[in-house]
């Protein structure tokens, strides 16, 4: 949940952020 709030603090879009937990859980 913390790498969520650091990427809303730097303005990543929903998007990005839902690839990378896609990423994550893939891996």
């Amino acid at each position: 949940m913390q790498l969520i709030m650091e990427a809303l603090e730097m303005g990543i879009n929903k998007e990005e952020i839902r690839e990378f937990l896609t990423q994550t859980k893939n891996s």
